[in-house]
């Protein structure tokens, strides 16, 4: 039997039955206190943090969670071993005989997030004024994600593991990077270097028409705003056999050429 204090009265004689057997009474115990709760990072151990329980003894014990280890359960102050990435609630309980008292306290050991995969999607180089690029990396769930661009006149689009950015008429090259984050900090960052290409570069993959996109660096016939080079080395040279083509500035390489057969063209 547990009791905090018991008053004995001597009254009247009562019929009854009488058992001699002895009954032992025991002091209730220090009310438990198993410490606050513990949210750690990148480590699995740490020390517990229970009261005194003198005159009375202690023992911790493990409620929930596996791989966990207590080095000395009876110690108020005992190191406790875990795994990475597992809660625990552990119980410190104080205890006079049958007579106890017990309190919870939660440790979660937290992984560190790791830093991005490799991107998994992520063109480069890109045009001036496209839109719609997308960047990638593997989806971990327990991360956000951070996207940058270290450069001018680019917009990322979007969150989480993949998005999409546009390049505008002023993106110069530069870096895209993502870091993953969590309650324990944030990653190194993965990255990879972007080469903005404007308009204007002739490439003559396909053939010598000046109008077919695929003879051009990035997609799309010059503009009149357009500084258009023909290098030399290309596999075929421009040819202009109609009116319509336009550019800014127009430079042909050494040992480069563009035929113009029609009548009428601007440059």
């Amino acid at each position: 039997m547990c009791i905090r204090d018991s008053t004995y009265t001597d009254g009247t004689v009562e019929t009854g039955i009488v058992d001699n057997a002895i009954v032992n009474a025991y002091d209730v115990p220090t009310t438990a206190a198993a410490g606050d709760n513990q949210d750690l990072c990148a480590v699995s151990g740490t020390i517990l943090d229970g009261n005194n329980p003198t005159p009375y003894t202690g023992v911790w014990s493990i409620i929930s969670g596996t791989g966990g280890t207590i080095v000395n359960n009876n110690s108020m102050n005992s190191v406790f071993t875990g795994v990475l990435d597992e809660s625990y609630t552990l119980r410190w309980t104080i205890s006079n005989f049958v007579c106890t008292s017990s309190d919870d306290v939660d440790i979660v050991f937290n992984i560190s997030p790791a830093r991005p995969s490799d991107f998994i999607a992520a063109l480069t180089p890109v045009c001036l004024e496209s839109t719609g690029n997308v960047y990638g990396v593997t989806n971990d769930i327990t991360v956000t994600y951070n996207w940058n661009y270290t450069s001018s006149g680019a917009t990322i689009n979007g969150t989480g593991s993949s998005v999409t950015i546009d390049f505008d008429a002023s993106a110069t090259d530069g870096i895209v990077e993502v870091t993953a984050e969590n309650s324990c900090g944030i990653s190194a960052a993965r990255t990879i270097s972007i080469e903005v290409i404007p308009r204007g570069s002739w490439l003559g993959d396909y053939s010598t028409d000046w109008f077919d996109v695929r003879n051009w660096t990035c997609p799309g016939i010059p503009l009149a705003n357009t500084d258009v080079t023909i290098p030399n080395g290309a596999n075929f040279m421009p040819e202009i056999a109609v009116p319509g083509a336009e550019c800014n500035n127009l430079t042909i390489e050494s040992g480069a050429s563009l035929t113009i057969s029609c009548l009428l063209y601007t440059s």
